[in-house]
C-alpha cells in the first residue's frame, strides 16, 4: 500500500464518521483513486507530501483531454461495464464534472493539512476552482406561477394515516368535494375555510378530510391551501405557509454554518440536543475568530465530534433499556 492510498483509507474513514451520504464518499473514493492513479503514472508520485499546485492544474488539463470513460480505478470493471460501447465514449468530461473533482481533491487534502498535519505545505490552497458556464433556467411566466402549486392525492392520504402533518399548497383546478363550512374571524385575511375530501369520483376520492382555507397572497392572487392540521386555525394556517421561506432559509443556516446534515435521531429532545451541540462548537470557533486565539479548527471539530459520540452512545444505551 502507498503512502497515497493508506492517506486515503484514512480519509474515507474520516467522512465515513461524519455521516456524509453514500453518493458524496463514492464520489470522494473514486476521484481521488484516479487522482492517484495519475499521479503515480505520470510522475512515480506514491506520497500526498510531494504533490505540488503544478500538478493539480496537470491533472485538470489531463481531464480536458482524455475523454470520458478512458480510465478506471479497476481493470476488471472495464471487462464488465464495457465502456467502450457507450454512445458518449471519449467525450470531452464537462466543466462541471472536472469542478467536481477539483472540489473533491481540494477537500481531500484540506483534510490531510488542516486535520491531520501530514503535508508541509497545501498544494490547493491558492487553487481555484474551473469556472462552470451555468444553464439559464425558464423564468415561470406570472400564469404558469398561479397554476403552480402541489397536488398528490394519494401522499395527502398516505401523510393522515402515518401522522405526517402538511400545510400546502394546491393547484386552481384540484377536484375538492366540500363536506363542511366554518366560520370566518371578521377581519381575516381568509375568505373560506372549510373541510373537505380530495379527489373525484372519477379520481379515485380519497378517505381523509383536509381542512381547506382560501386566502391571498400578496399580489392579490388567491390561494387554496389545504392542510390536516386541525387544531390550528384559518389564520394559523395562512401564516404557516406565509412562513415557509423562513423556515427553509433556518434548514438552510443549519447545513452550512452548523454543519448539521443528517439527525441521528427524531425526537424532539434528541433534535433539540444535537442542535445544541453543534451551536457550541459554532460558538467555539467564533470565539477563536473574534479573539484570534491560538486553538486549531481541528480540536473544536474535536469537541463538536466528542459530543456528539457522547450524544449518540447516550441516545443508544437509553433505546435498549
Amino acid at each position: 500500500m502507498t503512502d497515497f492510498d493508506f492517506q486515503l483509507d484514512n480519509f474515507m474513514i474520516y467522512c465515513s464518521s461524519k455521516n456524509l451520504s453514500r453518493k458524496t464518499l463514492a464520489s470522494y473514493e473514486q476521484t481521488l483513486k484516479l487522482f492517484g492513479k495519475y499521479l503515480q503514472e505520470h510522475f512515480k508520485i506514491e506520497e500526498v507530501k510531494k504533490a505540488q499546485s503544478g500538478l493539480i492544474r496537470q491533472y485538470i488539463k489531463y481531464l480536458r483531454e482524455r475523454g470520458k470513460y478512458t480510465v478506471v480505478n479497476k481493470v476488471e470493471s472495464k471487462y464488465k461495464n464495457h465502456p467502450e460501447n457507450r454512445t458518449d465514449y471519449k467525450k470531452d468530461i464537462s466543466m462541471t464534472t472536472i469542478a467536481n473533482y477539483v472540489r473533491n481533491i481540494k477537500v481531500f487534502f484540506n483534510y490531510l493539512d488542516e486535520v491531520e498535519r501530514e503535508i508541509p505545505k497545501n498544494p490547493v490552497e491558492s487553487e481555484e476552482n474551473p469556472k462552470v458556464q451555468r444553464k439559464v433556467k425558464k423564468i415561470l411566466t406570472a400564469e404558469e406561477i398561479k397554476k403552480g402549486g402541489y397536488i398528490d392525492y394519494a401522499v395527502f392520504d398516505r401523510y393522515c394515516r402515518v401522522e405526517i402533518f402538511f400545510v400546502t399548497r394546491l393547484k386552481s383546478n384540484t377536484q375538492l368535494e366540500p363536506m363542511e363550512e366554518m366560520d370566518v374571524p371578521a377581519g381575516s385575511l381568509v375568505s373560506a375555510d372549510c373541510l373537505v375530501r380530495s379527489g373525484s369520483q372519477q379520481q379515485q376520492q380519497k378517505k381523509h378530510a383536509l381542512q381547506m382555507v382560501q386566502t391571498e397572497d400578496s399580489q392579490g392572487n388567491l390561494l387554496f391551501l389545504v392542510t390536516n392540521r386541525f387544531d390550528l386555525t384559518c389564520d394559523e394556517i395562512s401564516e404557516r405557509y406565509r412562513s415557509r421561506w423562513a423556515i427553509e432559509t433556518f434548514f438552510k443556516w443549519m447545513k452550512q454554518h452548523l454543519q448539521i446534515k443528517h439527525l441521528y435521531r427524531t425526537s424532539e429532545q434528541a433534535v433539540t440536543n444535537q442542535i445544541w451541540i453543534a451551536l457550541a462548537c459554532c460558538l467555539l470557533v467564533l470565539v477563536k475568530l473574534e479573539t484570534d486565539r491560538k486553538m486549531p479548527l481541528a480540536s473544536c471539530r474535536s469537541i463538536y465530534y466528542s459530543g456528539l459520540n457522547c450524544f449518540v452512545n447516550r441516545n443508544n444505551a437509553t433505546e435498549s433499556e
